[in-house]
């Protein structure tokens, strides 16, 4: 199995928020089913582009174990986590 890594940037673009207006059809949707407690006070969602793509991860000072805090390791550990999801 291969497997490609992104390196991705954020936009200033942000997603379209979902608004309810009292029972009127949003986005094909009731607009009641769609609301929940604090909604309204949602943070914009940014768009993320690819920046840069990769297939290999080389890994230099291999011989020395990282501290638990390696901003590194735990990126590497996050990325891994998502790609098994």
């Amino acid at each position: 199995m291969s497997t490609t890594g992104v390196i991705l940037r954020a936009t200033d673009q942000t997603l379209p928020q979902k608004h309810s207006t009292d029972g009127r059809t949003v986005d094909g949707k009731t607009a009641a089913l769609e609301a929940e407690d604090g909604d309204e006070d949602m943070e914009p969602v940014k768009v993320l582009e690819e920046a840069a793509s990769f297939e290999e991860i080389v890994v230099w000072g291999h011989e020395a174990v990282p501290t638990s805090d390696d901003p590194y390791v735990k990126g590497v550990e996050e990325w891994i986590a998502f790609a098994e999801a």
